[in-house]
């Protein structure tokens, strides 16, 4: 038995696709600085009650709004991953790479 290529077959060109290292942190690290962020944010918006209104009342509210939704979108790229199994988060922009070079490599 023979795998010889047939003299008929075109040249197919190089893939045009470009491999970066994703960047990543550990799922423990990720968690606890998901929830440290959603009860800084907690503080914030309870100690904005205790304040006078005005611009110190105002500023507490925002920071706090803005760290619940900056923590709520961190925790949302946690997810649980089986050994032997990969999975691809996409939050903003296209698909940049994978972590690491083990597995199938094609």
């Amino acid at each position: 038995m023979t795998t010889d290529v047939p003299a008929d077959v075109p040249d197919m060109p190089a893939p045009r696709v470009r491999e970066f290292a994703a960047h990543s942190i550990g799922g423990a690290l990720a968690l606890v600085l998901g929830l440290t962020g959603l009860l800084v944010s907690a503080g914030l918006l309870a100690s904005a009650g205790a304040v006078d209104p005005g611009g110190a009342k105002a500023a507490l509210i925002i920071g706090g709004v803005l760290v619940l939704l900056a923590a709520f979108i961190a925790m949302r790229g946690l997810n649980t991953v089986a050994p032997g199994e990969a999975r691809v988060v996409q939050l903003f922009g296209r698909y940049r790479g994978r972590s690491g070079r083990t597995g199938c490599a094609g």
